[in-house]
């Protein structure tokens, strides 16, 4: 869901039965090492690196 950049954290914490987006960030982050925003933005940037090589 993160990786689609088209549904809001908070959208996805709650789809995903957290109580609070804060608290599924906190999760995530212990989780990837990432925060969901961060971990969007290396997605997004790994994306853009892989059209460039094409």
């Amino acid at each position: 869901m993160l990786q689609s950049g088209d549904i809001k954290i908070y959208e996805i914490s709650d789809t995903l039965g957290f109580e609070s987006a804060f608290y599924f960030s906190k999760v995530f982050k212990k989780v990837t090492g990432f925060s969901p925003k961060e971990y969007q933005k290396k997605i997004s940037i790994n994306k853009h690196e892989g059209d460039s090589n094409d």
